[in-house]
This record gives structure tokens, C-alpha cells and sequence, in this order.
């Protein structure tokens, strides 16, 4: 029974522990724009432009090269060679 009491307390903290990423995952911009409202308020010597690039800098970036090549049409003609 000891054993059973165990395994669901477990079972219960992993489901929270998932529901937790989950819930941030879905929230993650309201959680971006409410750090940045906070940090420019507390900080008036920000510059507003310099933390929105800041912020918009760091999502993922599409190479400008592949395999050296680096012309839209050569890149192109490249995957359909290979």
C-alpha cells in the first residue's frame, strides 16, 4: 500500500511539472512583454528601441549560405541536385 502511496504522489508531480511547461510554453509572450514593461519602468535609462531589437534578435536565423553558395536560384539548384 506504502508502495501504491508512492508511485501516485510521483505520478501527481510529474503531471504538475508538465502542466507548468505547458502553461509557460502558451504564455511565453505575455511573459516576454511583461519582463520588458517591468525592466523599462524600473529603469528609466533604457532605450526602448535597443531592448525591442533585443528581443526580436533572438529568435532563430535562416542561413544566407549553403554550401557556399549563396544566391537564391544556386541554393535552389543545389537541393534539387541532391
Amino acid at each position: 500500500m506504502l508502495y501504491r502511496l508512492g508511485r501516485d504522489r510521483s505520478v501527481i508531480r510529474v503531471q504538475r511539472y508538465q502542466y507548468a511547461i505547458r502553461s509557460a510554453r502558451r504564455h511565453e509572450n505575455d511573459i516576454v512583454n511583461d519582463r520588458f514593461a517591468n525592466a523599462l519602468i524600473l529603469n528609466s535609462g533604457r532605450d526602448f528601441w535597443t531592448e525591442v531589437k533585443k528581443i526580436r534578435r533572438s529568435g532563430s536565423r535562416v542561413s544566407g549560405a549553403v554550401d557556399g553558395v549563396s544566391n537564391a536560384s544556386d541554393i535552389a539548384g543545389l537541393f534539387a541536385s541532391k
